[in-house]
């Protein structure tokens, strides 16, 4: 998964922002990509937006924040982030929101498919996702939900992550998110038959966990194993 490029390039016409810091870091600073007619952020407030424990920080237009229904109502309402121009996030993922404050401001991310590394790009994919939901950023997680769906060559070969990843996007969004819960019934299918007697164990330990991802789980694992003798004596002894 790329992150956004370093520079040290300045220019008359373009604007760079934000700079991502890392108080506790030596790393150099990153910068996203310039905006087109970045002049017509120069009459906006400017905010400090705090994330994670980590407490990356970025500078943005009140303009490019208001994009989130969410934060447009930080912005304007009755808050105490009001008085300050500033707003905490503590309990966000830091690297996710990263790229959430990328896609603010390009409308574009630079989002990737590491099959390398495919257990830490699911997880960031799925917090990405996320937030994306938390903040109101209906084209992001779309964009989000075909980076994970490109995934799916890989967890061939790892199904369980693939479940793990869509029962951790469950726990972090609502009942009424209407894009990922019906990718996961359409796809989970494909992923059961590949699941060994280990792997169906690890299944069946999320489908007693309870909640939303377990019952749709559950009519995953049924409409499979309703037509196939292995997998139900497989799950079911």
């Amino acid at each position: 998964m790329e992150n956004p490029k370093a520079t040290n390039e300045s220019t008359s016409t373009s604007t760079f922002i934000p700079v991502i810091t890392h108080p506790t870091s030596s790393r150099p600073r990153r910068e996203i990509a310039p905006i087109r007619n970045g002049s017509r952020f120069l009459s906006q407030a400017m905010w400090h937006l705090t994330v994670g424990a980590s407490e990356a920080a970025y500078d943005m237009h009140e303009h490019v924040l208001c994009q989130s229904p969410v934060l447009a109502a930080m912005c304007s309402g009755n808050f105490r982030e009001r008085a300050s121009h500033s707003i905490q996030l503590p309990d966000d993922d830091a690297e996710a929101c990263g790229y959430v404050v990328e896609y603010l401001f390009t409308q574009d991310c630079t989002l990737g498919s590491d099959d390398a590394q495919l257990a830490r790009t699911a997880n960031i994919l799925g917090n990405v996702y996320i937030l994306a939901e938390k903040y109101g950023l209906e084209s992001f997680k779309t964009l989000t939900l075909h980076c994970i769906e490109s995934l799916c060559p890989y967890f061939e070969n790892q199904p369980v992550l693939f479940f793990r990843t869509a029962g951790h996007i469950y726990e972090g969004t609502p009942a009424s998110d209407l894009e990922f819960r019906p990718f996961f019934k359409r796809t989970g299918l494909r992923f059961v038959p590949k699941l060994g007697s280990v792997c169906a164990d690890e299944v069946v330990a999320l489908v007693s966990c309870g909640g939303d991802f377990a019952r749709d789980l559950t009519r995953v694992l049924i409409d499979h194993y309703s037509t196939s003798p292995h997998m139900r004596g497989l799950l079911w002894g």
